[in-house]
């Protein structure tokens, strides 16, 4: 999350090489969790639970440590490839 544009977190984390697709589905990405709904002062919040993550495991199929959280300035349309034609991006977090 180095630059102004989130460039330096590089690409959806895809650790299983599955295409762009909506979470939970049999294609989709397991650094792509989907929509987020903001209101009118632009907080959104998403709580879920996943035995697809991990912090600091040592399967890196899993592991989130390192990677960023990147909040996209439009809607995913989960057919889109690789990005779900979700617009530029306007938010990028580290995961420490």
């Amino acid at each position: 999350c180095s630059t102004a544009d989130a460039s330096s977190a590089g690409g959806h984390w895809n650790p299983t090489g599955h295409n762009h697709g909506r979470w939970g589905t049999d294609s989709y990405h397991k650094g792509d969790i989907g929509n987020l709904a903001a209101d009118k002062d632009g907080t959104a919040r998403k709580i879920f639970k996943t035995d697809q993550w991990c912090i600091g495991c040592k399967d890196e199929s899993k592991n989130i440590l390192g990677k960023s959280l990147i909040i996209h300035a439009a809607e995913d349309d989960f057919k889109t490839q690789p990005t779900g034609n979700a617009g530029g991006r306007v938010g990028c977090v580290e995961i420490r």
